[in-house]
C-alpha cells in the first residue's frame, strides 16, 4: 500500500448529461474504453504512486457536485465506495496530476470543458491530462482551443499516464510558503521524452507515438475497489480479454486507437491462463455474471478460435459456475469454439454484422458477406443464444435499394423481435467520428468535388470531432427524415424497462407485439411510397397516425382496442421466414 503521504494522482471519469437528441447515439464510446481508469490506477498503484478514482459518472453526479468535489480540501470516503480507509483521504491541494477520461457527449461534450476550465480557476498548478478515444484523435483541436489542458495521452494510456505521473511528482511537492508568505513556484517538467503523449512546446503542439503497444498480461488486473457501488446498482462486470482489433473497417476507430506506427490493426489478446485467474478473483467476491468489453473477442484466423476454445477448456476445468457475454465479427464465428464457449457460460453475444448489401460490406472493408452474417446469426440460435446486433441501416450514399434489402434481411433472419430492437435498427445511421477512415474520406471526397459535380443532395458540416451530414440521394434524406422522427417517437413513448429490454424477445407481451407490427408494417409502407415516387406527403402522414396508434395501444394495455391496426389485418401477424441452420 502507497503511503498516504505520498503525492496522489487524480482520475476522473466526469459526468454523462443525457441529451434527449442523441439518446440514440450508441457508439460515442467503445465498451473497450470502460476499464480504463481501473486499469491506471492499479499500475501507478502498482509502482507506488497514490492514486484514486472519482467516478462522477457511477455516482450519478452532477458537473457542479463533481465540481465541488474536485476543488474541495478533501473527498470524504462516502463519496468513493470502496476506499481503502488506510489510504487516508485524498487531498487535492497535495494532487499534481488530473487524469479525465474524456468520453465524447456531442452537445453536453462542452458542458465538460466548462467543468475543467472552472476548475483551473481553483487549482492554477495542477496538471490536467484527457485520455480516451475522442481526445486521442482531436487532441490538435483540443489544445488549440482549450488552454487548460496541459496534455493529451494518445492511444493506449496506462504506461504513458505512468510515465506522466512520474515525471510530475518529483517535481512538484506541495505548495509551501517560505519565511515572507511567499509560495514557490514549480517547475514546469519536460514532457519531451514521454511516448503517447501530445502538449504544448511554446506555440508548438508536439505529439509523440508510442512505438510499441502494451502486451496485456504484463498490466496488473485492473482496480475493482467500486465493485460494492457496481453490484448495488445492478450493473455488469466488464472483463477487457484483448485490445484492438484486426478487422480494418472503414467505419470504426478502434484498429486506429490501439495501434502504433506500422501496426495500426493489431489485435493482442490475453493469455486464457491470465484471463482465468482475473476471473476467478472476481468470482470469489460474488460475482456471476461478465461481460467481455473486447472490440472483437476472437483474434485472428485458427489461432484466435483455438484461444477462445483454450479459455472455455480452463474455465470449466475450474468449474466456475459462471454466464457471460462478448461482442464479435461474424466470420469468426464457427461450431466447436462456440460450442465450447456456451458450454463454459456464453449466453450473449453482440454480433457486428453492419450491413446486408454485399457492395456496402466490402465498401466497409468489413471482409464478410450477407450470407456470412446470415450464417453465424443461424449458428448462435443454434446455442440457444439470440443475437444483438450492430447494424448500420444509413450511410453516406445509401440508396432506397439498399434499405429495401437491408430491411428484408432483417425481417427474414427474424431480428426485428421488439420495438425497442426495431426502431434502433431501422433508423440507425453512421456516425463519422475523427479517426475512422470513413470520415477523412467523406470529407476528402467532399472537399475535391466542385459545386458542379457535388451531388446534389451532399452536405458536410465540419465539427471538431464529428462529420455531420446529408445523404447523397434527395430521397433518401427525405425518407430518413420521415422514419427517424418515427422510430424516435416510437423509443420516446416506450416505458424505461421497455425500452431497455434490447435482448429479451418480446413474444410474452401481446402489447409490445401489436406495436412491433404497426413499426415494421408501417416503415414498409413508407419505403413503398419512396419506391414508386408517391412523395412524402403521405408518408408523414402514414408516421404520424402511426405514432398515434401506438400511443393508444401503451394507454390501454389492459383493454386492447378490438379496431383494426393500421397496415395490418385483422387475424394478420408479422412472420418472418424461418431460417435453418447452415
Amino acid at each position: 500500500m502507497p503511503s498516504k503521504h505520498s503525492p496522489s494522482v487524480l482520475l476522473l471519469e466526469h459526468p454523462r448529461p443525457l441529451d434527449p437528441s442523441r439518446f440514440q447515439e450508441v457508439v460515442n464510446a467503445p465498451l473497450s474504453a470502460c476499464l480504463f481508469s481501473p486499469y491506471i490506477v492499479s499500475l501507478l498503484r502498482s509502482k507506488g504512486i497514490e492514486a484514486e478514482l472519482l467516478d462522477a459518472h457511477l455516482l450519478g453526479l452532477s458537473i457542479q457536485d463533481t465540481l465541488k468535489e474536485l476543488v474541495g480540501a478533501y473527498c470524504s470516503p462516502q463519496r468513493i465506495p470502496g476506499k481503502s480507509a488506510e489510504g487516508g483521504c485524498l487531498r487535492h491541494d497535495n494532487t499534481p496530476l488530473l487524469g479525465v477520461h474524456l468520453v465524447y457527449l456531442w452537445e453536453k461534450t462542452e458542458e465538460v470543458f466548462n467543468l475543467l476550465s472552472q476548475l483551473r480557476t481553483h487549482k492554477k498548478h495542477i496538471h490536467i491530462n484527457l485520455y480516451g478515444y475522442y481526445p486521442t484523435f482531436a487532441f490538435r483541436e483540443i489544445l488549440k482551443r482549450f488552454p487548460f489542458v496541459d496534455s493529451v495521452t494518445l492511444g493506449e494510456p496506462e504506461y504513458t499516464f505512468l510515465e506522466l505521473a512520474q515525471a510530475l511528482i518529483p517535481l512538484n511537492p506541495p505548495l509551501e510558503k517560505g519565511e515572507w508568505g511567499i509560495q514557490w513556484e514549480r517547475k514546469a517538467p519536460d514532457l519531451s521524452h514521454i511516448k503517447g503523449l501530445a502538449f504544448r512546446k511554446g506555440e508548438e503542439i508536439v505529439a509523440n507515438y508510442r512505438d510499441e503497444g502494451n502486451e496485456p498480461d504484463n498490466l496488473p488486473f485492473p482496480d475493482r475497489s467500486l465493485l460494492p457501488l457496481y453490484q448495488e446498482k445492478g450493473l455488469t462486470t466488464y472483463i477487457l480479454g484483448s485490445r484492438g482489433c484486426y478487422g480494418r473497417c472503414t467505419f470504426c476507430y478502434v484498429g486506429p486507437f490501439y495501434g502504433w506506427r506500422g501496426h495500426s490493426h493489431r489485435w493482442r489478446g490475453r493469455s486464457p491462463e491470465n484471463i482465468c485467474q482475473e476471473i476467478k478473483n472476481l468470482y470469489a467476491k460474488g460475482m456471476r455474471y461478465f461481460y467481455f468489453a473486447d472490440a472483437n473477442f476472437f483474434g485472428p484466423g485458427r489461432a484466435g478460435k483455438e484461444r477462445a476454445k483454450n479459455l472455455a477448456d480452463i474455465l470449466l476445468k475450474e468449474r466456475l459456475n459462471i454466464r457471460f457475454g462478448m461482442e464479435c465479427r461474424a466470420n469468426d464465428l464457427e461450431k466447436v469454439s462456440l460450442s465450447r464457449l456456451v458450454s463454459a457460460g456464453l449466453r450473449e453475444v453482440f454480433l457486428g454484422a453492419e450491413n446486408a448489401c454485399d457492395h456496402n460490406l466490402e465498401k466497409f472493408k468489413k471482409g464478410t458477406t450477407r450470407e456470412i452474417n446470415r450464417r453465424a446469426i443461424n449458428l448462435l440460435r443454434h446455442f440457444g443464444i439470440e443475437p444483438n446486433l450492430g447494424f448500420i441501416m444509413f450511410e453516406p450514399q445509401t440508396s432506397l435499394e439498399d434499405i429495401r434489402t437491408n430491411l428484408e434481411f432483417l425481417k427474414d433472419t427474424q431480428l426485428l423481435r421488439s420495438p425497442a430492437i426495431t426502431a434502433h435498427l431501422l433508423s440507425h445511421k453512421q456516425t463519422l467520428f475523427m479517426g475512422t477512415p470513413d470520415y477523412y474520406r467523406c470529407r476528402d471526397r467532399a472537399s475535391a468535388l466542385s459545386d458542379r459535380d457535388r451531388p446534389s443532395g451532399l452536405s458536410l458540416r465540419l465539427g471538431n470531432y464529428e462529420l455531420q451530414y446529408d445523404f447523397e440521394n434527395p430521397e433518401v434524406q427525405s425518407f430518413y427524415d420521415v422514419v427517424s422522427r418515427l422510430c424516435h417517437g416510437v423509443l420516446s413513448i416506450l416505458k424505461p424497462k421497455d425500452a431497455q429490454s434490447c435482448c429479451i424477445p418480446q413474444s410474452d407481451n401481446d402489447c409490445l407485439l401489436k406495436i412491433n407490427r404497426i413499426l415494421i408494417n408501417s416503415y414498409e409502407e413508407i419505403l413503398s411510397l419512396y419506391e414508386q415516387e408517391n412523395g412524402q406527403k403521405k408518408a408523414r402522414k402514414i408516421a404520424e397516425e402511426t405514432l398515434r396508434i401506438c400511443r393508444g395501444v401503451l394507454s390501454c394495455r389492459r383493454h386492447p382496442p378490438s379496431a383494426d391496426l393500421p397496415g395490418i389485418r385483422r387475424g394478420e401477424q408479422y412472420a418472418p421466414t424461418t431460417s435453418t441452420i447452415p
